[in-house]
């Protein structure tokens, strides 16, 4: 590899960097809001039992998109799986609004 090559790609390392930043402060937002919904809509003693509900659902979602990924490639894989959150999250703003103990459970 060139030194103009290896120098392009440390270049890149900021944009990474700031990118996934950005990701983890979304899921840390997204996380504490869905939290903050649920609860104001239930009792706090409901809040362990969604979360392991919550857990489960994600364990078989990793393994969908585990094998989408495979299948199809990161390259095409992660900009549907954002556009389809984005949709989902559309979604659930609009269930909020009209039905909000159910958006809470769906969130």
């Amino acid at each position: 590899m060139s030194g103009a090559d290896q120098a392009r790609e440390r270049a890149y390392i900021p944009i990474a960097m700031t990118v996934s930043g950005l990701m983890m402060a979304h899921q840390v937002a997204g996380k504490a809001c869905r939290d903050a919904i649920f609860l104001s809509q239930f009792r706090t003693s409901d809040l362990p039992a969604m979360v392991t509900v919550a857990a489960i659902a994600a364990i078989a979602v990793s393994i969908a998109g585990s094998r989408t990924l495979v299948r199809f490639g990161p390259q095409r894989a992660a900009p549907l799986s954002f556009a389809l959150s984005g949709v989902l999250q559309f979604g659930e703003w609009l269930l909020l609004g009209s039905s909000p103990r159910i958006a809470a459970c769906v969130i």
